[in-house]
């Protein structure tokens, strides 16, 4: 990774611009359907969004009369579209106990009788949250329930199931926000499931729990807790394999990730508490649902939606998931700017909706509601016909790299420290982790590459990395030729070192370059630096698509460089991820060691070109595996004498037919028969053979060729 920044590098500065921001990347996605200082309320948060039976969507909300906090006069509020979000009606107060608060919506639907069931917490509007964890509250927080016959027109009253739901050394508690889910398989089918969280009053430790309901809902019984303190605001989602996953705001900020927990038995209890590294959060409330589930050979798919940034409240992004959360290989991001609460619902039409808070200067001013497809994993366009063939990867399982694949680099100086192998690892989780740190008085760092083990030239390249955090040290994803880049002949048709991300800075930024002609005086490159909002937080993709006409570079599936500078390089290269030192990247002396690069997976794709119309791939496939009608034995084997390897030759006349074998793997290659009736029975031509034929060890092959006298030979 050549990292000159001199004259002779033409850097060209690009803006990376979310999809469906058509204005300015500050501009959310979506509609607001309920706006800061409309109708009589202050402030308006808390979304929760759910699809009822018949198809409506129903946007829940808090409506806060009188400021923006927690506490207070607040009533629940809702608004209905029977057209997929195209149209909605006018707000209306589903709850409301004036100068109290009323809060926390989190709504389920019952798919066997379609009623739609919306728990609810309430407390006094003079009572604070701190005073009620303290026990210092004139009150405490309690739960209710109401629910809806028609489709979210009319409600019934509050119903309180306190008693039912919460124990009695609790105080906070809250419901939801957002969604419960209704269990699909498995031996809890039809459970409705809400998933809430609680603060214990002696300990003050903040738990996750369910509640839930196996009578559709004319009933509420109190289900499991996390095993773990630390988290409280979850949604609840289930999985392929009939778990069920809580995911969870999660307090402990020396890991600023979602936290996870699971159930195997509908809720009731629940275990293998982890944080979920790819989900970083800044402590705040999150959203999931089930997309679809999985179908044949086709996977199901999760979204999930947050701001996803470790330190502030912006940067609201969806995910998706396509192996029930173990991973989230797409993104679609909806607002760059400030953004909180969420919430996910799939419409009938397949979309995914997103209702959440966001704003321009703050979080609060609206709730927009967005529709967008479910994102997908990113790969370039191709003509009609042709399609990607997934030729190389390493998904980095296991605990130890593949020495197969990769060379770990070391121990070797390396510009202002050194690359040393045992700064290369497997973390045990599906990463790369490669490791800068101070060793007495050097600095070190990891790398590892292909070179010899995996070469290639063109086709999109991709890698999924998250970024160290430190000053003074930088990664990099770059691809190198195996004899270099210092041939002068051709430019860089003959070797180009590819950058296809560095990243030397710790704001949202990163750079491609392309370096050709050596190093020296006669080297040339070009590059292009791109901001990238939220590039320096959590899990991104960086690729390229590399032609013979051209290279395309991209982040998350977007396109930020085009270009064909050197000429395109034509040679085979290999893989580098490397971390490095030096000065272009800050004072290392600044940095709070050791600190790490991180690769998820590195995959390489080569186009495979459309079925020839004549050719093999346009050949019908035939299974004829139980066609026993069709199945004529020409040489039968015995549990001594194997009889295999053949091959035929179909004569001009469509049924005249020669079939050659051997005797054993590779053994005597005497037989022959033939048939005139397109195969159906068949005679031997075995002492018709050429002396010494019968002897022969080998596999014999059949041909008709005509030679140079116009005559045809078999």
């Amino acid at each position: 990774m050549k990292l000159s920044l001199t004259l002779n590098l033409f850097l060209f500065l690009s803006v990376y611009i979310a999809v469906g921001c058509a204005v300015s990347i500050a501009e959310p996605i979506g509609t607001p359907l309920y706006t800061q200082g409309e109708h009589g309320y202050h402030t308006y948060r808390i979304p929760a969004l759910v699809v009822t039976k018949q198809g409506t969507v129903l946007a829940f909300c808090e409506g806060r009369k009188t400021s923006g906090g927690d506490s207070g006069d607040i009533a629940i509020l809702l608004r209905r579209s029977e057209d997929n979000g195209d149209t909605w009606s006018e707000q209306q107060v589903v709850w409301d106990d004036p100068g109290n608060t009323s809060g926390n919506p989190c709504a389920v639907i019952d798919r066997d009788t379609g009623v739609i069931w919306l728990l609810m917490t309430w407390n006094r509007g003079d009572d604070h949250e701190n005073d009620i964890i303290a026990l210092r509250s004139k009150d405490t927080r309690r739960v209710f329930v109401t629910h809806s016959e028609d489709d979210g027109q009319t409600w019934s009253p509050a119903k309180e199931i306190t008693s039912e739901v919460k124990q009695e050394n609790w105080t906070w508690y809250a419901t939801g926000p957002g969604s419960g889910i209704q269990i699909q398989h498995g031996p809890h089918k039809g459970r409705l499931v809400i998933p809430c969280d609680h603060i214990e009053a002696e300990t003050k430790q903040y738990y996750s729990h369910i509640i839930y309901s196996d009578d559709h809902g004319e009933t509420w019984q109190l289900g499991g807790r996390t095993p773990q303190d630390q988290v409280n605001e979850c949604e609840v989602v289930e999985l392929a394999e009939g778990r069920l996953m809580l995911n969870m705001r999660n307090y402990d900020r020396d890991k600023k990730y979602r936290q996870v927990s699971f159930s195997e038995d509908g809720g009731m209890t629940w275990k293998d508490q982890a944080f979920d590294t790819e989900l970083i959060e800044s402590i705040c409330q999150a959203s999931i649902t089930r997309h679809h589930w999985p179908s044949g050979d086709a996977p199901g798919a999760i979204a999930f939606s947050n701001p996803a940034s470790k330190d502030k409240r912006e940067n609201m992004t969806v995910r998706a998931s396509y192996d029930d959360g173990r991973s989230w290989s797409a993104s679609t991001v909806l607002h760059t700017g400030p953004s909180a609460y969420s919430s996910l619902a799939v419409l009938p039409d397949g979309q995914l909706a997103c209702l959440y808070e966001a704003g321009e200067k703050h979080p609060c001013e609206s709730i927009m509601f967005a529709r967008i497809p479910l994102p997908t994993p990113f790969l370039p366009s191709l003509p009609e016909g042709r399609s990607w063939d997934l030729v190389w990867q390493d998904e980095f399982e296991g605990d130890t790299i593949d020495s197969g694949k990769w060379e770990v680099i070391g121990d070797s100086p390396r510009r202002d420290a050194f690359w040393v192998k045992e700064d290369a690892i497997l973390d045990g989780e599906g990463n790369l982790v490669l490791r800068t740190k101070k060793d007495g008085d050097r600095y070190t760092s990891g790398a590892v590459r292909t070179r010899g083990k995996f070469e290639s030239a063109y086709g999109y390249w991709e890698a999924r990395c998250e970024f160290p955090v430190q000053p003074g040290h930088w990664p990099a994803f770059w691809l190198m030729p195996p004899k270099g880049i210092d041939s002068l002949e051709q430019d860089g048709q003959d070797g180009t070192e590819i950058d296809i991300m560095e990243k030397p800075w710790l704001e949202d930024k990163i750079q491609h370059a392309l370096h050709w002609n050596g190093y020296g005086e006669h080297h040339k490159s070009e590059g292009s630096v791109s901001e990238i909002p939220g590039v320096s937080q959590g899990w991104h993709t960086f690729g390229l698509w590399w032609t013979p006409e051209e290279y395309v570079f991209y982040v998350d599936g977007k396109e930020t460089w085009r270009t064909a500078a050197g000429g395109v390089c034509r040679v085979p290269v290999y893989i580098k991820l490397t971390e490095e030192i030096g000065d272009w990247g800050g004072n290392i002396a600044e940095a709070a060691l050791p600190d790490a690069f991180r690769v998820e997976y590195v995959r390489v794709y080569q186009e495979k070109p459309a079925p020839v119309e004549d050719g093999p791939e346009a050949l019908p496939l035939v299974d004829l595996s139980g066609d026993t009608g069709r199945q004529v034995v020409i040489a039968a084997g015995t549990e001594t004498v194997y009889q295999g390897h053949p091959t035929t030759v179909l004569l001009p006349d469509g049924k005249t037919m020669f079939a050659v074998w051997c005797i054993e793997h590779g053994g005597l290659a005497g037989p022959m028969a033939k048939s005139v009736d397109g195969g159906l029975t068949w005679t031997r031509l075995d002492d018709r053979m050429p002396e010494g034929f019968k002897t022969h060890r080998n596999c014999p092959s059949v041909y008709r060729m005509e030679g140079p006298d116009g005559v045809e030979r078999l």
